[in-house]
């Protein structure tokens, strides 16, 4: 999978179709977003942030994934597109608990030739 990839993610029920953005947060983790797929009405509009940016470094092979609040279900939903492998550990943040998973090979794609 690549950011050029066009998916369906549903968005308080409706759906649209999206693509991903990457970045890196200010310390090094990765950082992946679900935007507005190109040619649509939301286009490079975010529609929900997959990663969270936890005080700790997180391995740069995995991502923080944020599976709480609007975004409960998102595991699932990375784990569907087959972007996520396993389970490597939880962060403790506050009230919540972020898990954190490897990146699959087609995770990795996403990012690759990133700066």
């Amino acid at each position: 999978m690549t950011t050029n990839d066009k998916f369906t993610y549903n968005c308080f029920g409706n759906p649209h179709e999206c693509q991903f953005a990457i970045g890196e947060y200010g310390n090094g983790n990765l950082a992946l977003e679900i935007i507005g797929a190109e040619g649509t009405k939301w286009e490079g509009e975010p529609i929900a942030r997959v990663t969270v940016n936890p005080d700790q470094a997180v391995p740069n092979d995995c991502i923080a994934i944020k599976d709480y609040s609007e975004n409960e279900g998102m595991v699932e939903f990375c784990q569907n597109l087959g972007i996520i492998a396993e389970r490597v550990t939880t962060i403790s943040s506050g009230w919540v608990e972020i898990p954190v998973y490897k990146l699959s090979d087609a995770g990795l794609e996403i990012f690759k030739g990133r700066e």
